[in-house]
């Protein structure tokens, strides 16, 4: 397999990542998913229904722009630099995970805070 067909690979991993994301949050985002269903399943937001969709309808808007949005410009990027295989996957693999963490920690907060009031 060539280098620039790896590189494409890892490209089209992370825009597929990206607008997967973006697609299952748009549902949450209309505050269409019930709870228990799918969506953001921490302790906070099984407090209550209304919980439930003010968590779920942040985490669809933290989610696109904290992880969905970063890893289409990833892939972008990706395709846009041809880097190495090996730079490419890196760079795959660690957006992955640094932005859902991200992403991640900025729900996490705000359920806390929610909580708090």
């Amino acid at each position: 397999m060539s280098a620039n067909a790896l590189v494409f690979i890892f490209a089209a991993l992370c825009f597929f990542c990206g607008f997967l994301s973006a697609l299952l949050s748009l549902p949450m985002l209309l505050k269409q998913v019930k709870p228990g269903a799918y969506g953001i399943r921490m302790y906070e937001s099984f407090l209550s229904e209304e919980h439930w969709y003010k968590i779920n309808c942040y985490g669809a808007k933290a989610m696109m722009l904290a992880y969905s949005l970063p890893m289409l410009c990833v892939g972008i990027l990706l395709l846009v630099l041809r880097p190495h295989p090996f730079v490419a996957g890196v760079a795959a693999f660690l957006g992955n995970i640094s932005f859902a963490l991200l992403g991640m920690g900025i729900i996490k907060r705000y359920a806390r805070r929610l909580v708090i009031r």
